[in-house]
């Protein structure tokens, strides 16, 4: 665009520049008006959408009122059951499972009593509730709320992380929504306070679900503009992002959904709007999407009305359309009218002067010899200009030649600076006081520069010849010349500096390469020492790790006979306990040999007065009972030797009895004994795996030392092979130290 506007005529180009200036003051006004236009229509629709949104939570207050009151009035019809509450800590009763403390109504259980809940249910339709107070919490004791399986909630706590627990225990009636089993709920929770502390709570649930629905339904109905509408999102913890209201995507949650994150700053505030850019995907067209909200904290909700803008632009855009028609006609006419006047009143006497100064710069140019001079037309600014030019350019034709002999004279001094020649001079004049005073600094230039170097050069054959004595002086010298100077005498101050630490490092390599020799002495001494007595403990080793081995071995026996032993200890433990059985089993024996021998004894006892018996009949027949009578003694004789046979028999018995007593509890002793000497024989064989375990490990560490000081003594060697290396470097050392002192005694420099 640039290389066709500097190719035009200077008409067409002051046509099309002037026309742009207006086009763009043009553009500019239809720009702001616009934008102005748009500005106020954006603030209108933002402040009318504010006032909407604030309208629609006052809505949502006045709902809420309304549902606060309804449910304040059950209450007070539940509330009038009850006369004189009390609880009994003391007493506890189970609910569901849970021991809860007695609450009664003058002298009547509430717990797990539901006609109070049910009866109030079924009147009016609403769940009610009674807690008691459990330490610093309140658990449900009767309730007509019941889950979808008909089962109720009884045994649960209110928590303290409820929102009715703080006012509660500050003796304070607190109103809250709640969604409970599929159904909405405006709940009253009132305390129950006996002699200023808190014993329990009465609740009443409203179940408004059929009214909130319409509620709902309504609020959906809302229209922002053609687009627009509104949806509530919860700020709950537990539920944060879910949308409670939504024309399409409602129980969704906003957070897992593919939502613009400029929507999601609105959780940043309380209340605000929010400006995006968003494209339609129906028409794909990019448009600014406004975002206003507001929380409604009752119910922990955010209020939300989204719209886009272009939706209140249409007038904004008739608008700037009509503006861009009336801007395009209004600059067609300005072009036109400022072609007529350009070409009459300004062309021809610019193209006179445009011809002059063409003529001029050519010459300038070297491209002509001499200059014409421009025709003055007319006494207007342009010829006034074309005559002052006219004057000039004769007076720069003159000076011009003057100069260019100047520079011509200039430019052989110049090539022979480039050469090296510094003893040349500029000779030519100009009319041109500058080029004069240039033509002094060059020369005087030339001069101090032919001085310095000439200084620079002497200095550097003086340090040619190592005298490093000389310095320049800086004085009355500066910038880069200075610098010259300064990084010559530092060249000198260097090389002495280098000298002398050259002469004082050869001093102190040589003294360190004598040292280094006596010391490397040393240490080949100290390592034929130290091969030596490696080698007399490594044969000390060894003889230990083979007393190891055989210790081991030792060890390995020990456990082996210990593992024995323990085993004919648990032999024996074994017969012992067999003994002690059989014992027991002769006691048994005896006891019924005992019990027989008193059978026996009995039948003795009866026999001997039988026969008394039979001698009294025997008496009493006379001569004809003497048979029987000698027959009624034998049989008399016969049990009292029956007797006596039985009194011994029980005697040795009751020894046996004794014996096999004093047998088992020998036995006993025996099983005891075993079962020490099993567990002194399991300790020493655990004592002895241990010390095994030990010597394994001892042995392994004896070995490692073993191949340790194997090692030691191959890298003794190694040491000794390089002490002798050091040797040989350490005197090559001195030798180069040498060197280096006699070298920098050669050089000329300051000692201070």
């Amino acid at each position: 665009m640039t290389n066709r506007l500097n190719n035009m005529n200077l008409v067409t180009k002051t046509t099309i520049l002037l026309a742009i200036v207006l086009s763009f003051l043009l553009v500019s006004i239809n720009i702001f008006s616009a934008a102005y236009t748009k500005s106020m229509i954006s603030e209108k629709v933002t402040t009318q959408l504010q006032e909407r949104i604030h309208q629609i939570k006052d809505t949502f207050i006045t709902y809420d009122d309304l549902l606060k009151n309804t449910a304040d009035s059950l209450f007070q019809a539940f509330s009038s059951q009850f006369e004189r509450i009390e609880l009994d800590e003391s007493k506890l009763v189970k609910v569901n499972g849970v021991d809860t403390p007695l609450i009664t109504d003058n002298g009547i259980k509430l717990n797990n009593n539901f006609d109070y809940v049910d009866n109030y249910t079924r009147l009016k339709g609403s769940t009610a509730t009674v807690f008691a107070r459990m330490g610093d919490d309140f658990i449900r004791v009767t309730t007509s709320l019941k889950r979808p399986d008909g089962s109720r909630t009884l045994g649960t706590f209110l928590g303290k992380k409820s929102p009715a627990y703080e006012p509660i225990m500050n003796g304070k009636k607190y109103f809250g929504s709640a969604h409970l089993f599929g159904s909405d709920y405006m709940a009253v929770y009132n305390p129950i306070i006996k002699d200023g502390k808190v014993i329990g709570i009465l609740y009443v649930g409203y179940n408004y679900t059929k009214s909130f629905e319409d509620f709902k339904a309504k609020l959906k109905n809302i229209k922002v503009g053609e687009n627009g509408y509104l949806f509530i999102v919860s700020t709950k913890e537990k539920n944060k992002g879910e949308l409670i209201l939504h024309p399409t995507k409602e129980k969704e949650n906003i957070f897992k959904l593919d939502t613009d994150k400029n929507v999601l700053k609105m959780f940043d505030n309380e209340k605000g709007n929010i400006e995006y850019k968003w494209t339609d995907p129906k028409t794909n067209e990019i448009k600014t999407k406004i975002i206003l909200f507001e929380d409604y904290k009752d119910r922990g909700w955010k209020v939300v009305l989204g719209t886009t803008k272009e939706d209140f632009l249409h007038e904004s855009k008739d608008f700037t359309i009509i503006l861009a028609v009336l801007s395009i006609v209004s600059i067609c006419v300005l072009a036109l009218v400022i072609l007529f006047i350009i070409k009459k009143l300004v062309v021809k006497p610019l193209h006179n002067l445009q011809t002059g100064l063409n003529d001029f710069f050519a010459f300038l140019n070297n491209e002509k010899t001499k200059t014409n001079q421009i025709p003055v037309l007319s006494n207007d600014e342009i010829g006034v200009m074309s005559q002052v030019i006219n004057e000039n350019v004769k007076r720069i034709e003159e000076n011009i030649n003057i100069d260019n002999k100047l520079i011509e004279n200039t430019v052989e001094v110049a090539n022979s600076v480039n050469k090296g020649i510094l003893d040349k001079k500029i000779t030519q004049n100009s009319n041109n006081k500058m080029l004069n005073e240039l033509k002094e600094v060059v020369n005087n230039m030339l001069v101090n520069i032919s001085n310095h170097i000439q200084n620079v050069q002497t200095l550097l054959n003086s340090y040619t010849n190592y005298d490093y004595t000389k310095k320049l002086d800086v004085k009355g010298v500066e910038a880069h010349i200075k610098k010259l100077y300064d990084d010559s005498n530092f060249l000198g101050s260097s090389a002495t500096q280098m000298l002398k630490l050259n002469l004082n490092n050869g001093q102190e390599l040589q003294k360190s390469a004598q040292e280094l020799n006596k010391i490397i002495s040393n240490l080949s001494n100290s390592s034929n020492e130290q091969a030596a007595s490696l080698e007399e403990t490594a044969a000390s080793l060894e003889e230990l790790t083979s007393t190891m081995k055989n210790s081991q071995q030792s060890m390995y026996q020990m456990r082996e006979n210990s593992n024995n032993l323990l085993s004919e200890v648990a032999s024996g433990q074994k017969y012992a306990q067999n003994t002690a059985v059989s014992m027991d089993e002769i006691n048994e024996q005896t006891n019924a040999i005992a019990e027989a021998i008193v059978i026996i004894d009995q039948i003795a006892f009866q026999t001997n007065i039988l026969s008394l018996n039979a001698a009294v009949e025997a008496a009493t027949a006379g001569e004809a009972g003497k048979g029987f009578a000698v027959v009624a003694q034998e049989v008399r004789n016969l049990a009292s030797r029956s007797a006596e046979a039985a009194k011994e028999i029980k005697e040795l018995v009751e020894n046996a009895t004794v014996k096999a007593n004093s047998g088992k509890d020998i036995a006993n002793e025996m099983i005891k004994g075993y079962e020490k000497l099993k567990n002194n024989i399991q300790e020493t064989s655990d004592i002895i795996n241990h010390v095994t375990t030990v010597s394994n490990e001892q042995l392994k560490g004896i070995e490692q030392i073993n191949h340790a000081v194997n090692d030691l003594d191959k890298l003794t060697q190694t040491n000794a092979n390089v002490a002798r290396k050091a040797t040989d470097i350490s005197n090559s050392t001195n030798n180069i130290a040498n060197i280096i002192v006699q070298e920098a005694k050669k050089a000329k420099f300051n000692q201070d």
